[in-house]
């Protein structure tokens, strides 16, 4: 396990969050969330991170008691309990390249719902993606462009052809 030390550098450079900027596209809202990270604390989150790889985010309590917790409770604010829901039935942590990610949706409720984890370290970048009663609401920190892997553009697709059967 991480230092107490590591763990503090990297919520730190992680809570670095400061101001909102809303974008409303056709039915996704889009909310960035100012945040800085050092690349020294970013080589230190990759390895927070593959600790985590393989493991399922409710088990792990990868959002809830890690060195992440901070800086996703500073860019969800009051929607980091409905991650924490919606993460009830969850892939494993995955690592493509320099990208870390899962999905899930609430128990009972695929579709309706959901979310996605998106982190690439080395870009100082988090996106989630929170479908709320088949809504989705994507947060990311300034200037996050995350390649989404193949399962992350699976579950939005199918997300979208849900809304578009219902």
């Amino acid at each position: 396990m991480r230092s107490a030390l590591s763990i503090t550098v990297i919520s730190a450079a992680f809570l670095a969050a400061c101001g909102n900027t809303t974008d409303h596209p056709t039915s996704t809202r889009a909310t960035e969330q100012s945040g800085a990270q050092t690349a020294s604390s970013a080589v230190e989150t990759v390895g927070a991170l593959d600790a985590f790889v393989g493991q399922h985010p409710r088990d792990s309590k990868l959002f809830e008691e890690s060195a992440l917790t901070p800086a996703l409770k500073s860019l969800l604010g009051d929607r980091f309990d409905i991650l924490v829901q919606n993460s009830e039935t969850s892939a494993p942590l995955q690592r493509e390249g320099d990208v870390f990610f899962t999905s899930g949706n609430k128990a009972h409720e695929g579709g309706s719902n959901a979310f996605y984890f998106l982190a690439e370290p080395s870009a100082n970048a988090i996106e989630i993606g929170l479908w709320v009663d088949g809504e989705l609401s994507v947060y990311k920190t300034p200037g996050a462009e995350i390649a989404k892997p193949l399962d992350i553009q699976t579950t939005i697709s199918n997300a979208e052809n849900q809304q578009t059967l219902e």
